[in-house]
């Protein structure tokens, strides 16, 4: 399975190096969203959830001579600007984005900081029990239709305090075997978001409460992870317009979710689907950026080859 993907990233890569070779831009004039998530050292080019710090540095230089990177502010105020624009946004809070800022800072890039707030809460916090609890309690249920099972457990989670939230992660711990790197890896202290949200050229938006697949959840949970973590960066100085759904696809979300985003006024829902909507302009498509500073993948991305090659094979 793992070599599969190799090859598909390996095809994606080389494929998008094409489409930079060529010189033609299939999104001339139109806003694109390049997204990450992780950082570290390594050359590895085919782990797409990982980016080289040396190698970020090269790929928003680039952007940055050309003259192209924008800011959700000046997007927001420019929405009739028919001019290529690129927005940067990172996910999951990992803590490998600490050394990032003095890149951050020097070249003056902006930057949206997507944020699975539970997971960044103090551990005196209530709600960061709750958002492990129900992560794991999601991910151990995973494929039953939880919509039409029993909300007891929701309940309870709300009502159990700190200590009993422990107990209950410990055995869900041990349940959950397959555990993803989002609550596996260390995340940023909210002492430093607290920091960094008051940098003029960093955005903080939301990401969800326990970071899981919104379209799969009861209303009364749904109406949790979105309304509880709005109110969250609200008070993190962050922006309540926009909102990052976990994993992106469109397995991720539903006219629901959308419904009840826009409800609490979110103008600007980021997807991974590579395009913005076109029918429905509050859905915003972004691509993933492999782990190269080959001038030619970056063009590439800059020409829409993520978008081509997903059109090609995915029939996005």
């Amino acid at each position: 399975m793992r070599f599969v993907k190799k090859i598909k990233l390996y095809i994606r890569y080389y494929f998008i190096i094409f489409i930079g070779l060529i010189k033609y831009d299939f999104q001339k004039n139109q806003l694109l969203v390049f997204n990450y998530h992780n950082f570290n050292h390594s050359e590895n080019v085919t782990n797409e959830m990982f980016v080289n710090y040396n190698n970020f540095k090269n790929q928003i230089l680039y952007f940055q001579q050309r003259k192209i990177l924008t800011s959700i502010n000046v997007f927001e105020n420019n929405k009739n600007n028919n001019t290529k624009k690129i927005l940067l946004t990172i996910d999951d809070a990992d803590i490998s984005l600490e050394k990032l800022l003095p890149i951050i800072k020097q070249e003056d890039i902006n930057i949206i900081l997507f944020l699975p707030i539970g997971f960044v809460l103090d551990k005196s916090d209530i709600n960061y029990y709750r958002s492990i609890c129900l992560h794991h309690y999601f991910f151990i249920n995973k494929g039953k239709n939880l919509k039409q099972s029993n909300t007891k457990f929701f309940d309870d989670i709300m009502n159990f305090d700190i200590d009993e939230l422990k107990k209950i992660i410990n055995n869900l711990t041990i349940q959950h075997t397959n555990k993803d790197y989002v609550i596996e890896r260390k995340k940023l202290s909210l002492d430093l978001i607290e920091k960094l949200s008051k940098f003029s050229n960093i955005t903080i938006g939301s990401h969800s409460m326990s970071h899981i697949l919104l379209k799969d959840l009861p209303i009364n949970w749904l109406e949790w992870e979105i309304k509880t973590s709005l109110d969250y960066i609200h008070k993190f100085n962050g922006n309540n317009n926009i909102f990052s759904l976990p994993y992106g696809n469109t397995n991720s979300y539903s006219n629901e979710v959308i419904k009840l985003l826009v409800d609490n006024k979110v103008n600007h829902i980021f997807t991974t689907t590579n395009l913005i909507n076109k029918s429905n302009n509050i859905l915003k498509g972004r691509s993933f950026i492999l782990n190269s500073k080959n001038k030619f993948y970056l063009q590439g991305m800059i020409n829409g080859g993520s978008y081509i090659f997903n059109k090609i094979f995915f029939k996005k």
